[in-house]
């Protein structure tokens, strides 16, 4: 059963939708996901089912942090946490302006791969994200090994830079509500 569902998108693949996460309900599904190697830059390889869960209620504890849980129809496919740069060690790296936010996203392992089945879900979360009119610019910021997630910010022609982070040089990017509107057409 998928939890309330606060947004919906329908794309090519068929329709998207998000829910709060609910670290207790949720932390198994979670912890199977973030434990297999190839979500190594989630830096969770070790975490118990209940770090998982202790994890993600810590995490939207915090002042407009928010976790999202997305489905493909009725199956949990990714996750996306929301979060305020200006708290977060990324904020030092780089001028915050009024409408920023963080972005980062996992897509859960598939038993077959689809073909363009990250880009709609990144199309998805753009348009969860700036349906809400306050928000201007995502800012984003993957580990510099993560090869896939790169060739995608480069396909939305987003600039890179590079950044130290405390546990990962990362490339800082900005996707603009400017971007999501040549790129989304919405």
């Amino acid at each position: 059963m998928i939890p309330t569902t606060l947004f919906s998108t329908q794309e090519s693949l068929g329709t998207f939708s998000f829910s709060k996460l609910d670290p207790i309900n949720d932390a198994s599904t979670l912890h199977a996901w973030v434990t297999l190697p190839y979500a190594n830059f989630w830096l969770m390889q070790n975490y118990t089912v209940k770090d998982v869960e202790n994890y993600y209620v810590d995490f939207n504890k915090k002042l407009n942090n928010q976790a999202y849980l997305g489905f493909l129809g009725d199956t949990p496919c990714f996750l996306i946490e929301v979060y305020d740069p200006k708290f977060d060690q990324v904020g030092e790296k780089f001028e915050h302006k009024p409408g920023d936010i963080g972005l980062h996203f996992l897509v859960a392992p598939c038993d077959a791969p689809v073909s363009g089945f990250t880009l709609s879900i990144i199309v998805a979360l753009m348009k969860f994200i700036f349906s809400r009119n306050d928000i201007q610019r995502i800012v984003v910021e993957p580990d510099s090994r993560n090869t896939k997630l790169l060739a995608l910010n480069k396909y939305f022609n987003l600039e890179m830079q590079e950044i130290q982070l405390k546990e990962k040089m990362a490339q800082l990017a900005f996707f603009t509500r400017a971007n999501y509107e040549n790129f989304i057409g919405e």
